[in-house]
């Protein structure tokens, strides 16, 4: 490693993005603390403080930075991401996320509590398979960069990508009034290949406000992520084209993903607790 790739005292404090042990004064990067390997760009990163505006703001201005945070992931994700790449804080995403399951909880006054409850649950379980997924996708060639690939440890994938499921969860918070997108795997299929069998809910591929509303919503949030991968995978070797190609693959993964947990997992929970309810 050259001189110049090494921190000085004039640069930020880097720490180790894995545990945020000071890097100050060490020569090589690998922390002394938890054994995690990185880059001295990564360490940076983590050493310049929160950029996302949840987590910058304290006290009194905490609803400001929740309210910013949520605009900027919804309306201007490309601004999120640049901001998520250099860090963040896995609790104050599990705490976002918390706050955004409070869009299926006020359902409850316009559908059955059952239905939201399988929602809720649902959401969980597609964000604890949508992150090992993401974290495995990354580290294929094409995704990071290889000197970023050798040097990130798998855990920081995986934390990163659960941080940003957290995140990405802003959408969560409009479903209070229609309710999650009822996208099937099924009706997906259905339409794109033009089958005749009936779909289960065929109003979603129709011009109602309701449905207009739905593929907005899952716009948004597959944007929030291709945005995202985009921003973690962006570096010198990356031609764009190629970056924007990946970016886009990752949305549209998000969403089939998506449609196949609601069908295989979210339509079961919602069978399960009304029978026993």
């Amino acid at each position: 490693m050259s001189a110049q790739d090494q921190p000085t005292l004039a640069d930020d404090a880097p720490r180790c993005p894995q545990c945020g042990y000071i890097m100050l004064g060490l020569s090589v990067p690998r922390c002394p603390e938890c054994a995690a390997t990185f880059t001295w760009e990564a360490a940076r990163r983590a050493g310049s403080g929160p950029r996302i505006a949840f987590e910058r703001c304290t006290g009194a201005g905490r609803l400001r930075g929740l309210l910013e945070t949520w605009v900027q992931v919804v309306f201007v994700p490309w601004v999120f991401a640049r901001q998520a790449v250099g860090g963040f804080g896995l609790r104050h995403a599990v705490v976002f996320l918390a706050i955004c399951l409070l869009g299926p909880a006020i359902g409850c006054i316009r559908a059955p509590w059952q239905m939201n409850l399988a929602w809720g649950l649902t959401a969980l379980l597609y964000i604890a398979i949508q992150t090992p997924l993401l974290a495995a996708l990354e580290r294929f060639p094409g995704g990071l960069d290889a000197v970023e690939r050798d040097h990130l440890p798998m855990p920081s994938g995986l934390r990163f990508w659960l941080g940003i499921s957290c995140y990405t969860s802003a959408v969560m918070l409009t479903e209070w009034y229609y309710g999650p997108p009822p996208l099937l795997l099924r009706d997906l299929a259905g339409v794109l290949w033009k089958s005749q069998r009936t779909l289960v809910f065929s109003e979603l591929f129709s011009w109602q406000l309701a449905a207009i509303v739905c593929w907005t919503q899952l716009a948004v949030w597959c944007l929030a992520m291709g945005c995202v991968f985009a921003a973690r995978i962006r570096g010198p070797r990356m031609p764009e084209r190629r970056r924007l190609l990946l970016s886009c693959a990752i949305g549209l993964l998000s969403l089939v993903l998506y449609a196949a947990v609601v069908e295989h997992i979210g339509m079961n929970l919602y069978r399960w607790l009304d029978e026993l309810f």
